[in-house]
């Protein structure tokens, strides 16, 4: 029995020393969870599509342009992080789509929107306003 008590108070006291620890060292949340908390972050197409509903209203979303089609006023998006991973735009398992008015940038550009979810005969999609990348742009959708 004496053991027993000695593993608990052990286990305890170890707990809170690295509780303490941990807490003093500011362990900083990693950045696909951080930008999830702060305001006006911006967002990897991953994140966006896997919780859309955390994502209403206005937002920052950053990805690479997998698809162009101009003619429909729409491009695609993947994530930043799976594109560096595999280096080719055929390999993401989730695409954003996105629709935008401006001049629209060419596959590969790394660019961040700013827009929001919109809804089209039950179909999601996003509503870019600005377009930044290798070229600037802003006018969005009009």
């Amino acid at each position: 029995m004496k053991r027993f008590v000695f593993f608990v108070l052990f286990t305890i006291t170890i707990s809170l020393a690295l509780a303490y620890n941990l807490g003093r060292t500011g362990v900083a949340l990693p950045p696909a969870y951080a930008a999830e908390s702060e305001t006006g972050a911006t967002v990897g197409v991953d994140q966006l599509m896997k919780n859309v509903d955390k994502h209403r209203g206005s937002i920052n979303v950053e990805g690479v342009v997998s698809a162009v089609s101009s003619k429909d006023h729409m491009l695609s998006l993947i994530d930043t992080q799976e594109f560096n991973k595999c280096a080719v735009v055929t390999c993401a398992t989730l695409t954003l789509p996105v629709r935008w008015s401006g001049t629209m940038p060419s596959i590969k550009d790394q660019v961040r929107i700013e827009g929001e979810i919109k809804e089209n005969r039950g179909k999601l999609f996003f509503e870019a306003k600005t377009l930044q990348g290798a070229a600037s742009q802003s006018g969005g959708s009009k």
